[in-house]
């Protein structure tokens, strides 16, 4: 049954142990007053009987001599005002009149003297209890001193325990308003050094506050640090709960999806295509081009991830958005550089192709010449000449376009250039769902123009990327064989048959439904001139591993 009226701990502490203590102490003065209600009763009764025996004896012994008038009058010089003498006839011969007690009580009576007088002890019942009272009332006042003892030690009781439970029940509400001061909070005082439980659970509570402090602390850190690297992220970040509603966007993420401000092509807001992708519920790794209201123009590669918990449960949406502006126009460029070296290499196939005819054309027409006789022949054959000679100065044209650079070789680490490799491509296999991996032996150096054998290894990556498109691995390793140095790049893409592989060993120029072609035209030019050959491994269907050797020329180490 729960009380109307709300108790604090002090006074559910306090009440029980009052009313305990009252208990015993009514209990312990009940005992001692029955006790001396009892020894005053026999005192009192043992008197009036003691009394009356004395009296019958007196009557036995002197009746006959003294008479009835000599027992009264002795009995009278006693002056024992609780004696009451009546004869056979109830009348009243010695003792107060009828009325004259407020309560009379009849302690004791008897008959059996030869008078048949009825002899009885008679007190007042009032007087005796006042004579109870009066004997007992340091009894009285021991009792009343031991319920102010009893109720002291109560509020004391209450008190000891009700206080160090209030300060926790404070502390406590404290640290639950502000979690972050849980280690500031002055905890109980002198509790804390008491030698008793309250003690224990003091310093056990000042712990679990330090602790608390702590790792209050460290979640602040993780999340100050969780929040700063989304927010310096190169792309925008915006992560959605199942409903759709925002959880957190980065900066970059928000100035692209702010409404009114970038829009497809088709002139819908990017803010509305990303809500209806997120409503779609579908994976989505897809590039967009989106246009502000001056028609500035921006290469997006939008992601949607779906977010799970360790339960395989969807609980929301992650969306990167990342500008590939720069690489899409990198990539451009860099097929640009592809088509002029594939041009340059075409240049000079056709200029071999045309000198060597050009060369019988011009000595056929100087032997002509020298056999005519006529001035206008002669003239016409070496106008023609002539005009060999600027074909010719126009194919030296273009074969010093096609020329390639001298090769300036150096001792490098493989490490060295995988890394740099790495930054270029690290983020473009990430939006393409790529893993790409590097592993060089240790000290492992290449002698070699480092540029060229970078050029090398970007168009592999390249052709390897356009295999695979999206969803694989490529890995790039560097080892030591027992005639040189390999360095091999393997991926898991379409791969390419035993027939497409030797047109393209035997036709470097001609390209490949891969886009392989080209390439490999490049990277056996640049190999050829850093002293290094290449050989291809591939099945359609399980990828493919082409292997780079060259022949040692520096130590191992570097």
């Amino acid at each position: 049954m729960r009380l109307p009226v709300r108790m604090n701990i002090e006074n559910r502490i306090f009440y029980p142990f009052l009313l305990i203590f009252l208990l015993f102490t009514a209990l312990f003065g009940s005992v001692l007053y029955y006790n001396s209600y009892r020894a005053l009763l026999g005192q009192q009764t043992a008197v009036a009987d003691l009394t009356l025996e004395t009296i019958t004896g007196e009557i036995r012994e002197y009746g006959e001599s003294a008479g009835r008038e000599g027992i009264l009058n002795a009995c009278r010089r006693r002056g024992d005002v609780s004696l009451v003498i009546r004869d056979e006839a109830e009348v009243l011969l010695l003792g107060p009149e009828s009325g004259a007690l407020e309560s009379p009580w009849e302690l004791s009576s008897r008959q059996d003297n030869p008078f048949g007088w009825k002899l009885s002890y008679v007190i007042d019942r009032s007087d005796f209890y006042d004579s109870l009272i009066d004997a007992q009332k340091y009894l009285l006042l021991a009792t009343v001193a031991l319920l102010v003892v009893t109720v002291q030690a109560s509020v004391f009781v209450a008190a000891n325990i009700s206080e160090p439970i209030r300060r926790f029940s404070a502390v406590c509400a404290e640290v639950s308003r502000e979690p972050q001061r849980a280690g500031q909070v002055e905890l109980l005082g002198y509790y804390i050094h008491r030698g008793d439980e309250i003690g224990e659970l003091s310093q056990a509570f000042g712990r679990m506050l330090s602790d608390l402090r702590r790792h209050t602390d460290e979640i602040l850190r993780v999340k100050q640090l969780n929040e700063s690297i989304v927010e310096n992220l190169p792309i925008g970040v915006a992560a959605f709960d199942a409903a759709g509603e925002q959880l957190c966007i980065n900066s970059k993420a928000k100035a692209l999806l702010e409404p009114g401000v970038w829009h497809s092509e088709a002139g819908e807001a990017l803010s509305a295509l990303l809500t209806s992708w997120l409503a779609s519920g579908r994976l989505l790794v897809d590039p967009i081009r989106i246009q502000d209201a001056a028609g500035r123009s921006v290469d997006l590669e939008v992601g949607l991830w779906r977010l799970t918990d360790a339960g395989g449960f969807e609980w929301g949406a992650l969306c990167t958005l990342d500008d590939v502006t720069y690489k899409k126009m990198m990539e451009e460029k860099y097929s640009e550089s592809e088509k002029l070296a594939y041009t340059g290499q075409l240049a000079a196939d056709l200029a071999h192709e045309i000198r060597n005819p050009l060369a019988g054309i011009r000595a056929s027409i100087q032997v002509i010449a020298r056999r005519l006789s006529g001035e206008g022949d002669r003239a016409l054959c070496s106008s023609i000449v002539g005009e060999v000679d600027r074909i010719n100065l126009l194919i030296e044209n273009l074969l010093n376009l096609a020329r390639q650079r001298v090769s300036h070789k150096t001792s490098f680490p493989a490490a060295r250039l995988f890394d740099e490799i790495s930054l270029l491509y690290t983020k473009v296999a990430e939006n393409s769902r790529i893993v790409l991996s590097f592993a060089a032996e240790e000290g492992l150096a290449l002698y070699a123009d480092e540029a060229e054998i970078k050029q090398v290894l970007i168009n592999l990556i390249n052709n390897s990327f356009k295999a695979i498109g999206s969803g694989g691995s490529v890995r790039v390793a560097a080892g030591r064989r027992e005639n040189g140095l390999a360095l091999t790049v393997s991926d898991d893409g379409a791969g390419m048959t035993t027939e497409e592989i030797r047109s393209l060993l035997s036709e470097r120029g001609r390209q490949t439904p891969g886009g392989r072609g080209r390439g490999l035209m490049i990277v056996s030019r640049l190999l050829a001139q850093n002293g290094g050959s290449f050989s291809i491994e591939s099945e359609a269907g399980r990828g493919t591993v082409i292997t780079i050797l060259f022949e040692r020329e520096l130590p191992d180490e570097v």
